[in-house]
């Protein structure tokens, strides 16, 4: 779990994000994949 902790910590640093709070970066994480989801919202080829 550690090395994992590690991993998450270097890709935050790389960006600048390090600075950033958990729950803000959690936040954004969702507001951006909810944006995502809106292009296949409507879309009915999804329709299985």
């Amino acid at each position: 779990m550690n090395n994992l902790e590690n991993e998450i910590r270097e890709y935050l640093v790389e960006r600048g994000w390090d600075s950033l709070r958990s729950g803000d970066l959690a936040k954004s994480i969702s507001i951006e994949s909810a944006e995502f989801q809106e292009i296949f919202q409507w879309d009915k080829s999804c329709i299985g």
